[in-house]
């Protein structure tokens, strides 16, 4: 289950060594350091949130983006880790959302018998952005965990570049766009859907890869989470007697999300995780987030971002610059 699929636990013989050395190596590093994990969630272009809180925080400390020891990402946000780990700056990440990534959503098919977009502007732009795409993920120093979906199997993918990992071949750009491939917008990418159907907050997944004796064997108290979302929303749903139609689609009540069940299925989770990571790792935990009360925002409205990026702008970034200053360790 942790970094490769479920249904594959196993470990390549050849790699033991490697196994071995990367163990011995993290059991010194708890002796001495914290082991400090950025985890960004998924949201299309709600991903501008987040990269915008960075570039913020990056400005206050400079030394944040480098001090992380590993870095958790899915859907966009596997685009904006994996962009970080390669040594992309956030001012840059955030440039890109407001200008190229646009580029994904071209061109969109208007029939429902096929996915809303194609691939032919997004690899190119992807690439074009980020040339070491097409590296494998096990050239990338700091560790890295991108949850996709494997349909035809019904198993998740958490790629990661640990030595025992059976994605550890997997290119950066196959990793980004397994992760990115949401049904119905896009077709699945060699054989796996969107992450966010397994971790749209990716932040236990990578907490369970960093603890697991075989991968990370990190002691928990020396993990520090900083999980940053890409935008909430205060909804209510007041069903009565509610059929397939209207869990289906919303057609009238605007308080309410327009796509109730995929909103119910896919949201309800991410709050969950965050209750679950606070109760395991207490002060060591911080999730960031704004608050979009009831506004709706579709993940390929390319014509939110500006706002989006205002809102982020303008948030109040006291409470995680303190988490930072006295538990991500004095930087």
């Amino acid at each position: 289950m942790y970094g490769y699929k479920k249904k594959e636990q196993k470990i390549n013989k050849n790699k033991n060594s490697d196994v071995k050395k990367d163990i011995e190596q993290n059991v010194d590093n708890n002796d001495d350091k914290y082991f400090r994990i950025l985890s960004i969630d998924g949201g299309g272009v709600r991903g501008i949130i987040p990269i915008t809180f960075l570039e913020r925080l990056q400005n206050k400390f400079p030394k944040l983006i480098s001090s992380v020891d590993m870095f958790a990402g899915t859907s966009v946000g596997s685009l904006i880790i994996l962009s970080l780990a390669l040594g992309k700056t956030p001012k840059e990440i955030s440039e890109f959302i407001e200008s190229d990534y646009t580029n994904f959503f071209k061109d969109p098919s208007r029939a429902i018998i096929q996915p809303k977009y194609t691939n032919t502007n997004r690899i190119p732009t992807i690439i074009k952005f980020l040339p070491e795409v097409e590296k494998s993920i096990s050239s990338i120093t700091k560790k890295i965990v991108v949850p996709a979906f494997e349909p035809a199997s019904f198993t998740s993918v958490f790629f990661n570049n640990y030595a025992n990992s059976s994605t550890l071949d997997a290119t950066v750009l196959d990793t980004m766009i397994s992760s990115m491939s949401f049904p119905i917008l896009w077709n699945s990418y060699k054989g796996n859907v969107d992450g966010g159907v397994v971790a749209n907050n990716p932040s236990l997944a990578a907490l369970s890869l960093a603890l697991n004796k075989s991968m990370g064997n990190i002691d928990i108290s020396k993990v520090i989470v900083l999980s940053i979302g890409t935008g909430f929303n205060n909804w209510s749903i007041n069903e009565k007697d509610w059929g397939a139609l209207q869990w289906g689609y919303n057609f009238s009540n605007a308080a309410e999300p327009e796509f109730p069940l995929s909103t119910l299925i896919s949201e309800a989770p991410v709050g969950a995780t965050d209750l679950y990571n606070s109760s395991i790792l207490e002060k060591n935990y911080f999730r960031l987030d704004l608050n979009l009360d009831q506004e709706r925002i579709r993940s390929d409205d390319i014509n939110a971002i500006p706002k989006l990026k205002l809102k982020a702008e303008v948030q109040d970034l006291l409470d995680v610059e303190e988490f930072i200053a006295s538990r991500w360790v004095k930087l």
